[in-house]
Parts: C-alpha cells; sequence; structure tokens
C-alpha cells in the first residue's frame, strides 16, 4: 500500500483538510468565546454597574447636568433639611445642597483615583519589566521588596506617606499610588517571566536586538494585558482609600468638595441628621461595587481571550 493510500486511509483524516479543520475548531472557539461575553454583557447586574460608573464619569464633566445647584452656595435659612424633591440628598449644616456637593466633588476624587492608579501602573512598569527580564540579583531584591509590601496594607502604606508629604488630594493620590505599586510589579514581574521563554523573544536576542529594545517592542505588549485587567479591579480600591483618607481629614482644605469629606461632616450631625453621612456613604459603596464589578467583566474577558 502506498503511503498516500495510508494517509487517506478510512477513518484518518486527509492531511490536506488538517488546516481547514483547525480554521473551522478555531472559529468555534471565539464564537463561542463571544456568546459567552454577551451572556455577561446581558447580566442586570453589569449592566447597572456600567450605567452607575458611565453616570459617575458625566457627573465629573458635565455637573450642570445633574444638579441646578452651586455646590458653595449657603442657605442658612435651609440648613439641615431632609431629602425632598428639591433637595434629593437633602442640605448640610450650612445650608448647602449635598448632591450638587457630591456631584462636584466626583471630578476630584475620580481624578485623583487615575492619578494613583497612573503611578501604580508607570512605576510598576519599570520595575517588573527589569526584575522579570534581567533575573538574578536585581530579581532576588524586586521579590524581597514585594513580599514585604505586600505584608502592610496598601491603605496604611498610603496614610504613613500621606502623614510625610502633607494634605492635598495630589498628595493623597500619589500616596494610594506607591501603596499599589507592589501589586502591580508582582502580576508584571510574573507575565514578564512567562513571556521572555517565548521563542519570539529568543529569536529576537539571538538577532542582535538591544535589550531594551526587546523589552519594548515584544516583552511588554505580550505582558501588559494582565496589568491592566489588574489596573481595572483597582480603580474601585483606590477610590474606597482616596475617600477613607479623604475621611481622615487628609483631602482637599473646605469649603472643596470631596467624596470622604463630606461623610466625614456630617458626623456631628449623624443623631438628628442622618443622611449628611448616610447618602454620600451609599454613593461612594454602589460606584465601587460598581467599579469592582465592570473590574471583574475586564478580567473576566482577559481570562477568555487567553483561554
Amino acid at each position: 500500500m502506498s503511503q498516500r493510500s495510508i494517509a487517506e486511509a478510512p477513518g484518518e483524516p486527509r492531511t490536506s483538510d488538517l488546516p481547514s479543520r483547525r480554521t473551522a475548531a478555531t472559529t468555534w472557539l471565539r464564537r463561542a468565546r463571544a456568546r459567552g461575553l454577551l451572556a455577561q454583557l446581558s447580566q442586570p447586574s453589569l449592566l447597572l454597574a456600567v450605567v452607575v460608573l458611565a453616570a459617575v464619569f458625566l457627573a465629573a464633566f458635565l455637573p450642570a447636568a445633574f444638579t441646578p445647584h452651586d455646590p458653595y452656595v449657603r442657605d442658612l435659612a435651609d440648613r439641615l433639611a431632609a431629602p425632598s424633591p428639591e433637595h434629593p440628598f437633602g442640605t448640610d449644616n450650612l445650608g448647602r445642597d449635598l448632591l450638587a456637593r457630591f456631584v462636584y466633588g466626583s471630578r476630584t476624587t475620580l481624578l485623583a483615583a487615575t492619578l494613583a492608579l497612573a503611578i501604580g501602573f508607570a512605576v510598576s512598569a519599570v520595575i517588573g519589566l527589569l526584575a522579570g527580564y534581567l533575573g538574578g540579583v536585581v530579581d532576588q531584591i524586586v521579590g524581597r521588596l514585594i513580599d514585604i509590601f505586600l505584608a502592610v496594607p496598601g491603605l496604611l502604606i498610603a496614610l504613613m506617606l500621606v502623614t510625610s508629604l502633607g494634605f492635598g488630594t495630589t498628595n493623597i493620590a500619589v500616596a494610594v499610588g506607591v501603596g499599589s505599586i507592589a501589586t502591580f510589579t508582582r502580576v508584571l514581574r510574573a507575565e514578564v517571566l512567562r513571556v521572555r521563554r517565548s521563542d519570539f523573544v529568543t529569536a529576537a536576542v539571538h538577532c542582535g536586538v538591544r535589550w531594551p529594545a526587546v523589552l519594548r517592542r515584544h516583552v511588554l505588549p505580550h505582558a501588559i494585558g494582565p496589568v491592566i485587567a489588574l489596573a481595572a479591579l483597582e480603580f474601585g480600591t483606590a477610590l474606597l482609600s482616596i475617600s477613607a483618607l479623604s475621611f481622615l481629614g487628609f483631602g482637599a482644605p473646605p469649603p472643596t468638595p470631596e467624596w470622604g469629606a463630606l461623610v466625614a461632616d456630617g458626623r456631628t450631625y449623624l443623631a438628628y441628621a442622618w443622611w449628611l453621612t448616610t447618602l454620600p456613604g451609599l454613593a461612594i459603596v454602589l460606584v465601587v461595587v460598581s467599579a469592582n464589578r465592570v473590574g471583574r467583566f475586564v478580567e473576566g474577558v482577559r481570562g477568555h481571550g487567553h483561554a
């Protein structure tokens, strides 16, 4: 029997059919992933989370579309007014509309959270790339430092830093960003260790490409995906940390509205004006939970893409 007859024997796939079958299998797998993502997108919890985040970001840049009140205008005749159609969140001890202060304070808090993530992302990109690619003593030192920083809660690190840096929203953002460096670095370092063993990286090195170019062109694009997904998950944590530090009084000075400061300002009147702390606090919780829900979806999309 000839080799062609053996290759095309009954029950055995022909060699010419294998590429088409691989293509069909890949197409089916992509469609299955797409169906899974569509099923997740149709979940009410995810849709609600997306709507909440979209509304918050829109309010940060178009606050007048959400409230007609000025967050700084005082009306002592209407101080400590309960929630009503005119003032959905009520008014504070100076008669200022609480919803307006929350809406206008969203820009400060969101920008601070974004700056914190940018700092953690940028610094960890440098440290994680060098540690994972160079290995040896550099990797050991970075690994031990990561273990030390991860043993301490990020909020505690941020609190120690902001105590040294001083008050202000920017200082809070820097402190929270520095506190998140270890988490980002650990993930990126692990991905770089995986990618650097790939054939295309080895080929680039053997072709004489300098190692900075190898990192920039080949390693970083294939290792950055999990870090981006982690940034989506960490956004809610950054919001909560910044609100907590603002609650403790390390944020912008009054009368600048900040989410955490709004909750802190109402503590004195909690017994007979519960809305001053309860409503802003519930709104913060809703935004943080929504950010975590969207972050889990982004992580799931990345996981499906690399399955």
